[in-house]
């Protein structure tokens, strides 16, 4: 019987897997924390941004009675300044001015 050649060698090792790299999750109490807290500020700013709103109507609001105001009083001063014109016109219009020959004559005399 033949002998048979037995080679022996080295068993093959697999190198080790890599860890899979991962997040690590957030706990589940640090997310709703994180959303609450997110959630107040999001209504302060809500907030700050609805007072503003009301300020700047108030504000809109009190500028638009000065305009309507102003509007009033330029329309009565107009009116004062057409009957002032008025006024002047027929006043230089009655004025006569009367220069008379004689006082040229006496000089060339």
């Amino acid at each position: 019987m033949a002998a048979k050649n037995k080679t022996t060698s080295a068993p093959k090792i697999k190198p080790p897997k890599a860890p899979k790299a991962s997040k690590a999750p957030k706990a589940p109490k640090e997310a709703k924390a994180s959303k609450k807290s997110r959630a107040a500020q999001d209504d302060t700013e809500l907030v700050a941004a609805r007072a503003t709103i009301k300020t700047l109507k108030a504000t809109v609001a009190s500028l638009e009675k000065s305009v309507a105001k102003l509007e009033r009083k330029t329309s009565e001063l107009k009116a004062e300044a057409k009957k002032l014109r008025a006024t002047a016109s027929a006043s230089v219009k009655n004025c006569l001015l009367y220069t008379s020959d004689a006082a040229d004559e006496v000089r060339r005399v």
